[in-house]
Formats: structure tokens, C-alpha cells, sequence
């Protein structure tokens, strides 16, 4: 079915704003009943679905059999209960960078540099910053008084400008991330909310750059504490984490250089590209 039209059924199918039950669940049901009306969708992607926390993804995923083709589940993010597709085809795809484009730059690191980039307007990004503004950074100073913040991104709101200072500065947009990104250590990703595919925690890593995260922010990645990145949820314990990169240029080397194996290994895009064509190969199409 055209796009369009797939987007017009489903609307008429679910329910009105406000209605009882679980919208999920709601949203699961009517592209089922799509899928029977319809025929044959080709293949599905439905990895939003799956990582929405209040699903029971073994208990909502039924659908006749054999009316996919195949199955792409995001790898790491909640996986679907696939089986419940009986799909013939089925593969795992991991969220990818381009590891050429982000690798390694050889460039003077601004010393006691801390940076965030993504878009500024995004809530899960403002809320993130707001936290580290208010509540990781005043403990930041404390422990080590010329550190500064680099915020990276267009359109930071109010919210956020009125904390600017001479160690907190905005950029705005930049025509090329990776110098800014070459420049700091560590790279911060304090998520506190929200999902989406990590891509800037990967692409920080893939440029060898030590990362401090909340377990949130990193969720999906197959990361672990002390080795590829530093994780941590509250205030204090974040703010040590950072001080500890600040402080320990050989942490920041050894942390950056195991991310950079990782995302060699399992997050480069032409790994992805070959699991996706397989996929395709195997559905018949």
C-alpha cells in the first residue's frame, strides 16, 4: 500500500485522543487488522514498538502467519518476540555510523573541555543539559575550577542561554561537528528521558573519545561501565566521573580507544548494510 494510504487507515482505526486502554497496544491491533485487510506489507519495521517500556512485547506481538516477508528488529533495543511474526526472514540490524567519516583526529585537546551536541530544542536534550547545568556542574567546579562546558547545537532556548558564563559557551550550529568533538574530553550524554538510536554517543565514540552517560542515555549499546564509556544517574556520581576524565588524560585514552574497537566492530554502517541486503535476500526480495 502507498504510504499515504497505510497512514490513512491506520488513523480511522485508532482510537480518539483520550480513549481508555493502552495506546500501544491500540497502535499494535490496528496495524494487524491492517495487515489482514491488506495482504502482504513486505517488510516491517517496527522497532519503536518494541522498545515502548510498557508494552509486554511477548504478550501484544501476534499477527497471522507468513504475511511478512521479513522482520528487521532493532539488535539490543528491546528486541520483539519475533517468533510471534512466524516470518520466515528475520535479522537483527544495530544503529550504525559512518567510521570513516568519525574516526580519530590528531588535534590539540582543549584542556578541562566538556561537551554536549545535539539539537538544543529536542525536550529530552533540554532536559539533560537543565540537569547538568543545575545540578552536575556546580559539583564540577568544586572539584576542578577550570573546567568548562562546550554546548554544541542550534537553537538553545532560554532556558539554557540564561546559564551561559565564561565556562559555559554555545557555539550554535556548526558546519563540522568533529573538530569540536576532537577538542574535548569527556563528551556528555546525561539523558534522563526519551529513546532513539544513541547516534551521537557512537559517533563521539567512534572518534575515539571517552564518553560519561546516564544508563538511559547509553541504553540499547552494548557498552560497558569502566571499559568503552563511564555511566552514571545521579548528580554526584556524575560529576565524579567527568572530574575523573578531566583529571586522568590516560583514563580518557584508554576509554576512547576500547569505544573506537566496539564501534568498529559492531556499529560500523557496512556491517549493518550486509545484515540488511542478507535480510532481503533471504525474504525474496
Amino acid at each position: 500500500l502507498p504510504r499515504q494510504d497505510v497512514v490513512g487507515e491506520l488513523g480511522q482505526r485508532l482510537p480518539v485522543e483520550g480513549g481508555d486502554g493502552d495506546p500501544v497496544q491500540a497502535a499494535v491491533d490496528a496495524l494487524c487488522d491492517l495487515v489482514d485487510a491488506s495482504g502482504n506489507l513486505g517488510v516491517l519495521t517496527a522497532t519503536s514498538i518494541a522498545n515502548h517500556r510498557q508494552a509486554d512485547a511477548a504478550a501484544v506481538y501476534t499477527a497471522p502467519p507468513l504475511i511478512f516477508d521479513g522482520c528487521y528488529v532493532s539488535a539490543g533495543t528491546g528486541e520483539l518476540n519475533v517468533e510471534r511474526f512466524e516470518v520466515p526472514a528475520q535479522a537483527g540490524l544495530r544503529v550504525a555510523v559512518d567510521t570513516e567519516y568519525f574516526s580519530p583526529i590528531a588535534t590539540r585537546r582543549e584542556r578541562g573541555t566538556i561537551l554536549f551536541f545535539g539539537t538544543l530544542s529536542y525536550y529530552p536534550n533540554l532536559d539533560g543539559l537543565l540537569f547538568f547545568l543545575r545540578d552536575v556542574m556546580p559539583a564540577v567546579r568544586r572539584l576542578h575550577p577550570s573546567a568548562r562546558l562546550k554546548i554544541v547545537g542550534m537553537g538553545p532556548p532560554d532556558a539554557l542561554r540564561r546559564f551561559a558564563a565564561p565556562d559555559v559557551t554555545f557555539t550554535g550550529w556548526v558546519e563540522d561537528l568533529r573538530p569540536h568533538l576532537a577538542g574535548a574530553s569527556p563528551i556528555i550524554a546525561p539523558l534522563r528521558i526519551g529513546g532513539g538510536t544513541r547516534l551521537k554517543i557512537l559517533e563521539a565514540m567512534a572518534m575515539g573519545l571517552p564518553v560519561v552517560s546516564t544508563t538511559l542515555g547509553a541504553e540499547g549499546l552494548a557498552v560497558r561501565h569502566g571499559r568503552e564509556l563511564l555511566l552514571a544517574d545521579t548528580a554526584e556520581t556524575f560529576a565524579a566521573e567527568v572530574v575523573r576524565v578531566l583529571r586522568d588524560d590516560d583514563l580518557g585514552t584508554a576509554l576512547g580507544g576500547a569505544a573506537r574497537r566496539l564501534v568498529e566492530a559492531s556499529y560500523d554502517w557496512r556491517a549493518s548494510a550486509r545484515a540488511l541486503e542478507a535480510l532481503h535476500r533471504r525474504a525474496g526480495l
